[in-house]
Order: structure tokens, then C-alpha cells, then sequence
């Protein structure tokens, strides 16, 4: 009886390793491309569906990619998210932001997977400060991916935001060459980044979606009036003036050989410009 029964719990752990090596490399053995997966974002320790789940987009994305295989989603409400990490090799890890709509409020995220079997451990940060209401923490979750949900990719019409109608202004970090509509156009000075807030050329953007802007030596101020609004910018202050009230923005606009430049998300609050980061390619793209 001892004999049988040892023989069957042999045969049971076998297959349970067996299931767990097919799953394993279930992630090599699908083939380079782009597909559609399903996932559902838990509590962590549970199976109960985590709050986090109704700031996602889904589908997600899997992509594979020089052999490796990698997950991306949006998260919705952007601002609110302070952080995201994602169990990379036993460590928790930022995922790697891949572009972000500071006009839509969502930012996409990618991080590499090694197998579809296990809970993906994830951390997120969390912060609102609305009328009444104060939310401030951060907590562990897991990504439930659905290996049988995946499926491959199939072309869709792309979202408003990519529509080519309309002003397209493409620039990169640390370079002087920026797109309009197309065209190629020299900037006399290149975005940069400071203190970890993106800083663009306030004329070229504004010019180029069609505002008027004029420069007041003594003032050391920019004006800049479209579609019925008048912004007054001051070098080195964060107070800006929009049809005369008073407003405060993130970082004071700064002039560097002989252009003014302000934070990126000046260009989406005061400009109504859509506003689209890509941090692989470290590039900037202006849609109106």
C-alpha cells in the first residue's frame, strides 16, 4: 500500500513539473511579432481583483521581440500613479515608460516577462488630492496574465491623437533637429531635461501651431496670444499671466542661447496641444 501510494505522489509531482516546464517555455516558443493578451491585476497575497485593475487598459500588448518576450499596457489616470514596479529577476523594478499622453492622462508601460505561469509581483504608488478627499499610498499587487488569451495582433485604425489632421510637431532630447508637418526644420538651441521635467522652445511649438509670439527685451517677458487667450511668460519666474489672472506653472521658463524654454506640459495646459513622450526614443511629439 506504502509502495502505491509513494508510486502515485512520484507520478503526480512529475506531472506538475511537467506542467510547470511547458508553461515555462510557452514565452521562446512564440514567435517574433506583436500580440494581444488579457490580465487581470490582483491583490497581492489573493486572488481578489485589486483596485489597480480599473486603471488599466485592456487588452495589453505582448510583443516578442530578439527572443525575449515583453507585456505593456496603459495606465489610465497618469498623474495619480506616482510609481509602478514590476518584479524584474527578483527585484523590484521601474517598468520602462514607452510613451505618454499628458493630455489624455495615461502613460504606457512595458516590462519583460519569462513565463505566463506564475503572478507577476508588482508595486504601485498612489496619490490623489481632490476637494475633500486625500489618497496617499502604496501598495504590492500581481499581474495575472491569461496565456490562452493571447492572440495575434491585428491592425486598428490609430486612436484621435495620431490622426494626421492637424499640426505635428516631432521633437527629440538633446537635438537640434525637429520635424513640422513633415518638414525639417535647425532649432537654435535642443530640448533638454532637468530635475527630471522635460523643457521644449517655447517659440518654434507655439509658431508652429499657429500662435503669434513677441519678446519684450527690457521685460525680460514672452508674450504669446492664441485662439483668444494671451499668456505673459517672465524669465526665471513660475507666475504666468493667462488673460490676466494669475497662474503658477511647474518650472520657471528659462532662456538658453536666445530661446525661451518652458516645461512640457505648459505647451498641453496652456496651448491645448496634445502631448506625446516615447522614453525609448527619448522623443517629443506636439500634436494640435
Amino acid at each position: 500500500m506504502n509502495k502505491r501510494l509513494s508510486a502515485m505522489i512520484v507520478t503526480v509531482f512529475s506531472l506538475f513539473v511537467l506542467s510547470l516546464s511547458v508553461s515555462a517555455q510557452a514565452v521562446s516558443e512564440l514567435e517574433e511579432g506583436t500580440y494581444s493578451i488579457d490580465f487581470l491585476v490582483v491583490k497581492a497575497g489573493e486572488n481578489e481583483q485589486s483596485m489597480m485593475n480599473d486603471y488599466v487598459e485592456k487588452p495589453g500588448t505582448l510583443t516578442v521581440r530578439d527572443g525575449k518576450a515583453y507585456v505593456s499596457f496603459t495606465l489610465t489616470d497618469s498623474k495619480s500613479i506616482t510609481g509602478f514596479k514590476v518584479n524584474q529577476n527578483g527585484v523590484l523594478t521601474d517598468a520602462n515608460v514607452i510613451s505618454q499622453n499628458e493630455a489624455a492622462n495615461t502613460r504606457s508601460v512595458e516590462f519583460e516577462v519569462t513565463s505566463f505561469a506564475a503572478p507577476i509581483e508588482a508595486w504601485v504608488s498612489v496619490y490623489m488630492n481632490l476637494p475633500g478627499f486625500l489618497y496617499d499610498a502604496d501598495y504590492d499587487i500581481r499581474i495575472q496574465l491569461d496565456e490562452t488569451s493571447i492572440r495575434p495582433a491585428t491592425p486598428s485604425s490609430p486612436p484621435p491623437s495620431a490622426q494626421p489632421n492637424g499640426d505635428v510637431i516631432v521633437l527629440h532630447i538633446n537635438s537640434k533637429a525637429v520635424t513640422s508637418n513633415g518638414a525639417q526644420h535647425q532649432l537654435l538651441a535642443a530640448p533638454y531635461v532637468k530635475s527630471n521635467r522635460t523643457l521644449v522652445p517655447l517659440r518654434f511649438i507655439s509658431e508652429h501651431l499657429g500662435a503669434d509670439v513677441k519678446w519684450n527685451g527690457s521685460e525680460r517677458s514672452v508674450t504669446v496670444t492664441v485662439d483668444g487667450k494671451t499668456l505673459v511668460l517672465h524669465e526665471g519666474s513660475q507666475v504666468i499671466q493667462v488673460n490676466g489672472a494669475r497662474h503658477t506653472i511647474e518650472a520657471a521658463p528659462e532662456i538658453k542661447q536666445g530661446t525661451t524654454f518652458v516645461p512640457l506640459r505648459f505647451i498641453s495646459e496652456q496651448l491645448g496641444a496634445t502631448v506625446e513622450w516615447n522614453q525609448t526614443q527619448q522623443r517629443v511629439t506636439i500634436r494640435n
